[in-house]
């Protein structure tokens, strides 16, 4: 996976944040999991519309798709080959797993809309090849 802010840099965003991913990185699930990732897998280019936004602390997969004005903030964790459509909002302590298509003005990751969440750390796991269509939300 490839880190935001302090990685290898091959590219950047319309916010400076590299955009790119790292062969030694390709061994680690998003979920946790050890596994070997086929030769294939790492020649697919990660690809960030310049009207999105990549903070530093996120971290992307290879082969994943950020389309036009998506935000993904510190914490993010996309696994490899998703797929974000536009004006997707990925916030907070958020793991995507590997091949997952995320639809157009979802936001997953924000602050529980519960009465009795009293601001403890929470966190959002979406696992590998999950849809979540347009409009979604998961806090």
């Amino acid at each position: 996976m490839s880190k935001g802010g302090d990685y290898f840099e091959q590219g950047t965003n319309l916010a400076g944040s590299p955009v790119t991913s790292s062969p030694e990185d390709t061994q680690k699930d998003p979920l946790g999991s050890s596994i070997f990732y086929a030769c294939c897998m790492e020649t697919r280019e990660t690809t960030v519309h310049p009207t999105a936004v990549v903070m530093p602390g996120a971290e992307l997969g290879v082969g994943v798709e950020v389309g036009p004005f998506c935000v993904i903030e510190p914490g993010v964790e996309l696994g490899d080959g998703c797929k974000l459509s536009p004006h997707v909002h990925l916030l907070g302590r958020t793991t995507i797993g590997a091949d997952a298509k995320i639809g157009s003005g979802t936001v997953v990751g924000g602050e529980p809309q519960d009465k009795a969440y009293a601001g403890e750390p929470t966190r959002v796991i979406i696992g590998r090849e999950c849809r979540l269509h347009e409009h979604v939300t998961i806090h």
